[in-house]
Order: C-alpha cells, then structure tokens, then sequence
C-alpha cells in the first residue's frame, strides 16, 4: 500500500482498535490468585508457566494473552491483585513492550495517585527510552506530586535497537556530535529534588542511593550509569579483570 493511503487507512485501523478489543478479550484467559506475583504469558511459554509453577509448588495470579489488542481489564486486575509482574514470552518482547515501552513513568505515577503511601513505587526505563518517551511522564509526575522513585538504566546507548546514539549521548546517527543534552540538569529542571547518579557495579553506593530515595519525598531519580559491555568491548575499553560481587540488599 503506498503512503498516500496507508495514512489514511492507520485511521481508520486506530477506530477499530476497541471493537477489536471487546472482540478479542473473551480470548485471554486470567486466573487470579491470592498471591504477590502476577504472570502476563502468551502462546507456548504458557505452558512453561504451567509446568514451571507447577514444580515450583508456586500458585501466582496468571494472564494467559491470547489476542491482540490486548484485553485491558484483564491487565488492570492483574496488576491491582499483584505486587510483582512477571512476563514470559518467548523469542521477542511482545507483551513487555506494549506493556512497559517508554510508559514505566507514566504508569509509576498513575500507581503513586491510586496507591497513595501503601505500596513503593519503582520505575525502570532505559536511558534513551527516557529521553525518547520518558521526560514528560517525569514532568507529570513531579508536577501531580508523586511519591515514586524512577531508575535510569544509562548504558549511554540504544542497545535494544541496534546501539544507535541519542541526545544525551552526544553524537548523531551520521556520527557528528553537535550538543550533548545533559540528563542530570534536563532531570533537575523539571523539579526533581532528589537526583543520585551511581555505578550499578559499586553495590554500597547503589544501596545508598535507593535507601535515600525511598526515604525521600516527591519523584526520586537514580541514575545507574555504566557503559554498555557490547559498546565498550568494541571501543575497547572493557576491563579483562572479572570480579565476583556480592550484597545483602539483593539477596
């Protein structure tokens, strides 16, 4: 279909989107469980949940994907009956990403309003994902008051696409480099009081750093900064020296 008229169809498809949704969601199967954990599955890894669980001797809430669009209000009683949420899929990301992509921000925030001070709110997005999507669900955050911490996963690329750069990297997809956007001053502009910038590999500075943000008030920000091992073996600067490291704080 030429551009012209794929445009115009995209409209039309978008309409569709809800009947489709009401259409489809009969389809997908939840199962809810008194239980912390939350499992989104699709297809054959479904029946990895089932036999896996069943061996673990665990009985998680789960949601069996059967269907796109997916069926919203399956998505929403899963997470509002869940502390944790795990997704298995196979081969590509599928449901994490229409789940996650660039909205982890946003669905924080929305979280810290209807959760209030009875759960801690954690986001993670990664460092280009932020700077694609992320910054105006950090803006909406501050601004409605949230009281939620926000992780920043810098490897200083875009790793899940093909390690292209982004603006806060400095350089440009022909490779000349014009302006760096500095994350921590854009980060600190939109009101953010509480900002800590850590190497994920210096876990007593890690620790301290969550420790502080999640005593802290308002939107918290952690920066876990640490160059992509792809990125770095390439250009070199990958350290041969390989130590095993261990903490408390994650057991």
């Amino acid at each position: 279909m030429v551009p012209a008229h794929a445009r115009l169809r995209h409209v039309e498809l978008n309409k569709l989107q809800p009947l489709l949704r009401s259409e489809l969601a009969s389809l997908s199967r939840l199962k809810l469980k008194k239980s912390e954990l939350g499992v989104v599955t699709s297809g054959v890894a479904a029946k990895y949940v089932e036999e896996a669980v069943m061996r673990l001797k665990l009985e998680p809430s789960i949601l069996r994907i059967a269907a796109y669009p997916m069926n919203d209000d399956a998505i929403v009683a899963l997470i509002n009956n869940s502390r944790k949420i795990l997704v298995i899929e196979e081969l590509e990301p599928v449901i994490e990403d229409a789940l996650a992509r660039g909205a982890s921000v946003s669905m924080g925030s929305g979280f810290a309003a209807a959760c209030g001070e009875d759960r801690e709110i954690v986001s993670v997005i990664g460092d280009s994902t932020f700077v694609h999507t992320g910054v105006p669900g950090l803006i909406n955050a501050v601004y409605n008051g949230a009281k939620m911490t926000l992780v920043i996963l810098d490897n200083t690329t875009t790793a899940m696409t093909g390690h292209q750069p982004h603006p806060c990297t400095g350089e440009t997809a022909t490779g000349t480099c014009n302006f760096q956007t500095p994350m921590e001053d854009l980060i600190k502009a939109v009101g953010v009081q509480g900002l800590y910038v850590v190497d994920p590999y210096n876990l007593s500075e890690t620790e301290e750093a969550f420790v502080k943000a999640k005593d802290g008030d308002g939107v918290q920000v952690v920066i876990a900064r640490r160059p992509c091992l792809i990125s770095a073996k390439k250009a070199g600067a990958l350290s041969k020296t390989k130590k095993r490291v261990t903490s408390s704080f994650l057991r």
